[in-house]
């Protein structure tokens, strides 16, 4: 069986989709509580940090308070991970033709 490229990049995206809950736009406050407490049953992050907080006894605003700051902490942790790999990871080679070489030297 052959697949094409194409088709497997519609199987990921797919996949994507299936496995990783997406948040959902939200423009009022409430509706954005609204979120955040419908993503506590898929979100890992969501629900570690809620129920952390339920069972400390946190208040409303300690909890939203604690998951903004683990959420900023995840995503610099994510932005050092994508610097690393771009680090890393080797770039591709560049073929420049003559006529190209002179264009870019001026000549």
């Amino acid at each position: 069986m052959t697949q094409s490229y194409t088709g497997i990049l519609h199987r990921d995206a797919e996949m994507k989709n299936n496995f990783i809950e997406q948040v959902k736009e939200a423009h009022t406050p409430e509706e954005m509580r609204a979120e955040i407490f419908r993503l506590e049953h898929y979100d890992p992050l969501v629900r570690s940090v809620m129920d952390g907080a339920n069972y400390s006894g946190a208040s409303a605003e300690d909890k939203y308070t604690t998951l903004a700051y683990q959420a900023l902490r995840e995503r610099n942790r994510f932005q050092s991970m994508c610097m690393e790999y771009a680090a890393i990871t080797p770039l591709p080679p560049f073929i420049v033709d003559d006529k190209a070489l002179a264009a870019i030297k001026g000549g």
